[in-house]
């Protein structure tokens, strides 16, 4: 199964944009004729077809597609490190499955669900050529508003430098913030209590 993951991560982005894009504009689309396709358009606004492309909805699905298998794989290798006597030893306490999940396991992983969180905010937050391609001007990324103040004859070095800062405000802040639950877990061990 890992082999799998890191053969997933290792195709381009680029081979996927086309049958991704087709997928987005023509496949996943919902009739404006039929009743769902009328409700979506009439709540949301929109004249054509209900489509994936060029909608939060579409960016997210391709973001999650393309990043599970990745954070699965990163978590796997840490669940499987939790000693089963934990398991057992909770399970003779009279913990169920959820308290043995949420007071004996989440606890041991959470360096793991932080680095994870980490990657995987970073590689969105940064990513940009599915995100070129499957929005619209309402639906744009940070990284494709920084390319658009690009135009054939001028740049605008000023826009492009203060946008990259603030671009850059947010992953550090979360990084801050997840680094304090990888530190919170290393420092939480098997203890009862």
């Amino acid at each position: 199964a890992s082999i799998t993951t890191l053969l997933v991560r290792m195709v381009p982005p680029a081979v996927l944009l086309v049958p991704v894009f087709g997928l987005w504009n023509n496949e996943f689309c919902i009739s404006k004729t039929s009743w769902l396709g009328s409700l979506i358009r009439d709540t949301f606004g929109g004249r054509g077809d209900v489509c994936l492309a060029g909608t939060h909805s579409g960016i997210i699905l391709i973001y999650v597609a393309m990043n599970l298998p990745f954070v699965i794989w990163i978590l796997q290798s840490f669940i499987v490190q939790v000693p089963r006597q934990l398991e057992e030893a909770a399970r003779m306490d009279g913990a169920g499955p959820f308290q043995i999940f949420f007071k004996v396991v989440l606890p041991l992983i959470k360096p793991g669900l932080a680095a994870a969180a980490i990657f995987t905010f970073r590689i969105a937050w940064n990513e940009y050529l599915l995100a070129s391609a499957l929005s619209d001007r309402d639906t744009k990324t940070v990284p494709i508003l920084i390319v658009n103040n690009m135009s054939e004859f001028n740049v605008e070095w000023g826009v492009i430098m203060a946008t990259g800062m603030l671009l850059a405000i947010p992953p550090i802040i979360f990084t801050l913030f997840a680094s304090r639950q990888i530190i919170t877990g290393m420092t939480a061990g098997a203890v009862k209590g």
